[in-house]
């Protein structure tokens, strides 16, 4: 199956497309001719395209007369194997029989299997709000007479005040701030008039009075030590954020993508075509700004051992084909605000690198290198991996790097097992035969003597 761009929603297409499939691009083309928003397209098109994808491949159906009922119940029951959230399986009933109406409506069907299903319930949820308390902790971390500190309270106080979204604090201009009323367009496009009070007009006042830039009317409000606020730009259409960040003076040295999924969802992370559209804008941008570093934060799913270290990371396959490096920040047990930095891969390493311990500050502003994690963790984390690696050895009794791997079952990269087995064998711990070759690699055993 190979895919194609309709606007910037990806579709199937596909020799002898079926029925379904076909009234699903028909459908999705019908919502970009109403205008929706490219985040609200890209929604539908992925959570809509799974339903599809289910139809056809885990039940077999492909035309829109054959879908019954109890198909309807299979795609729930799936949904919620799956584990997803009360809120989710809501959309994975609502969003496709969204599709079906539409079918019905442009009487491609007059089968409606939807009529029979009961919708599930959604559970309300009330967001807990911030008591008098934590609202003064707030308050209180922002005192301080620097520009910064009258910028963050400003912006705090505005929140609190307003109940606005963070986006839509981040859109608001020099002039908005100096309106009794300021008329915001959030979410779906919707306008409203939020007003601001006396109060949250001083603080705003005070963090412009102090704030080192010369700035107009249209310049954006919020700025930081390095410029404008990166995330006053919209989510939407990345071409404009890529055209904001190359008008920057001077060029930024590093630009944070956090996270990828928020502001370039791929409709499939296992799909080179889908995660190269979704790519496509900053790789364009890594070729104009030559200095700058784009990080792309990512959260993927991951599988806990009952030690909590990360054992599996599943998925987001494609994203290895499109970056220059990829690194793992994953928690260090003994030690709440130490991370370890493991790099996995890197198309232009020599050597790979070896793992960092960051630690974060007490103030919590930034993390700071403190070695690698043989030097800072030498009790720990690295003297586990050692003797996990002699553990598989001494039950395999002979085994080569990729059984060892296999063995472990754990998110250890084999250059680090080959880097602690190098020890090993230096320390004499472990015997090595074998050429070393992709042919005939080493093969590793307990030195009987010192075990």
């Amino acid at each position: 199956m190979q895919t194609f761009h309709l606007g910037e929603i990806h579709l199937f297409a596909a020799q002898g497309i079926s029925e379904l499939e076909d009234a699903f691009q028909l459908w999705l083309e019908s919502m970009q001719a109403r205008g929706l928003s490219p985040s609200s397209l890209t929604g539908y098109a992925s959570e809509v395209g799974q339903f599809v994808r289910f139809l056809r491949e885990q039940l077999n159906l492909t035309d829109l007369d054959t879908v019954q009922p109890h198909h309807i119940r299979k795609w729930l029951i799936y949904r919620q194997q799956k584990g997803v959230s009360n809120a989710q399986l809501h959309n994975d009933y609502r969003k496709p029989r969204t599709f079906w109406n539409w079918c019905l409506r442009e009487k491609l069907t007059t089968n409606n299997p939807f009529a029979s299903v009961e919708k599930p319930k959604l559970q309300p949820t009330l967001k807990p709000a911030l008591t008098p308390d934590e609202v003064e902790q707030i308050l209180q971390a922002c005192k301080g007479k620097r520009w910064l500190r009258l910028r963050d309270k400003a912006l705090c106080l505005l929140l609190l005040d307003t109940g606005l979204r963070i986006h839509e604090a981040h859109r608001l201009t020099v002039a908005d701030a100096s309106q009794d009323a300021v008329l915001i367009r959030g979410k779906g496009g919707k306008q409203r008039v939020v007003f601001l009070s006396h109060e949250v007009r001083l603080a705003i006042r005070r963090y412009l009075n102090a704030c080192p830039y010369a700035l107009t009317g249209d310049a954006p409000l919020w700025w930081g030590e390095r410029g404008a606020l990166l995330n006053a730009l919209p989510r939407v259409h990345p071409e404009r954020w890529v055209a904001a960040i190359r008008a920057l003076e001077p060029a930024p040295d590093i630009v944070i993508v956090d996270t990828l999924r928020r502001f370039l969802p791929a409709q499939d992370e296992n799909d080179a075509a889908s995660v190269a559209a979704a790519l496509e804008p900053f790789v364009d941008l890594q070729q104009w700004l030559l200095r700058t570093a784009i990080i792309l934060v990512h959260h993927t799913k991951k599988s806990l051992s009952s030690d909590g270290e990360i054992t599996d990371i599943a998925g987001s396959h494609a994203f290895t084909a499109e970056v220059d490096a990829i690194l793992l920040l994953a928690p260090v047990k003994e030690h709440k605000r130490q991370r370890i930095l493991t790099p996995i891969a890197g198309r232009l390493w020599n050597l790979s690198p070896e793992p960092l311990v960051l630690e974060l500050s007490e103030d919590t502003s930034e993390y700071r290198v403190v070695g690698t994690a043989e030097e800072v963790l030498p009790e720990t984390h690295a003297q586990s991996t050692r003797e996990k690696i002699l553990r598989a050895i001494r039950v395999l009794e002979q085994a080569t790097v990729d059984e060892i791997a296999e063995y472990l079952q754990e998110h250890i990269p084999k250059r680090t097992i080959h880097h602690y087995l190098a020890q090993l064998h230096a320390e004499g711990a472990v015997n090595r035969e074998g050429r070393g070759t992709r042919a005939e690699p080493y093969t590793y055993s307990c030195n009987r003597a010192t075990a």
